[in-house]
């Protein structure tokens, strides 16, 4: 019996995908192919994933998991740390509070004393130098580390980023335990489990579309042989943003 499955895949944009990263780790002036190397397990190293979805339909378009044929699909399955990509959804709650993109805060030395610990933390800038007052546009198109964290200390609770976070579509925040996400690290994308490069790309497709978020899906329906539907998605969206 033939059972034909309808897919979101563009094709060109699947080849054009997989071709960028061949051919990132096959340029011999490429670092990517400098440092490319085969572990103990067979597998290449380093690894890449890679998702491009519709931000209107949330048709996933083109899907990379690796770089080998192993069964771990690292777009949907990998959890790593987001570093300053993290940083938008500071941005949209402090948005959402009554700041405005003209706001300004200054860029200077911070230190952190934790509450609990009395453990003493005073973050840098990525260029090591401080900006001294700078509107939040300037600040998240330049990614100060500064400005974010001392909006996570003053302005907006690191709680009401996660609910924001989770919302938009990031599923691996955690807000219990020992081990947690309630904490300043967060605006440098420091995170207990990390986060899926699916759900990245699904929060930030809500920025993309006016605010409302897309559940993603890669299989539009499953046909019988008979041309009885056997499945068909209709997609889910919900507002998330003003």
């Amino acid at each position: 019996m033939l059972f034909r499955s309808y897919t979101t895949l563009d094709l060109d944009m699947q080849r054009a995908a997989e071709e960028a990263i061949q051919q990132a780790f096959s340029d011999p002036t490429s670092l990517l192919a400098k440092v490319s190397v085969t572990d103990a397990n067979g597998l290449d190293q380093p690894q890449v994933s890679l998702i491009a979805l519709d931000p209107h339909t949330g048709h996933i378009k083109a899907m990379i998991g690796g770089r080998n044929r192993d069964e771990f699909n690292r777009a949907v399955q990998a959890r790593r740390q987001p570093g300053s990509a993290i940083k938008p959804f500071i941005y949209a709650a402090a948005l959402e509070k009554g700041l405005t993109p003209a706001t300004i805060r200054v860029d200077e030395p911070f230190t952190w004393t934790n509450p609990q610990t009395g453990e003493v933390w005073e973050p840098q800038n990525f260029s090591r130098t401080f900006a001294g007052p700078v509107t939040l546009r300037r600040a998240l198109e330049e990614s100060i580390n500064i400005v974010a964290i001392k909006l996570l200390a003053e302005d907006v609770p690191v709680r009401d980023v996660i609910n924001l976070a989770t919302r938009m579509g990031i599923t691996t925040l955690q807000t219990s335990g020992p081990r947690n996400d309630l904490n300043l690290a967060f605006a440098v994308g420091g995170l207990t489990n990390g986060v899926r490069p699916i759900d990245m790309a699904q929060a930030y497709g809500v920025l993309a579309n006016g605010g409302i978020r897309t559940e993603p899906m890669a299989i539009l329906r499953v046909v019988a042989p008979d041309g009885t539907v056997l499945y068909e998605f209709r997609p889910r969206q919900e507002v998330v943003l003003s």
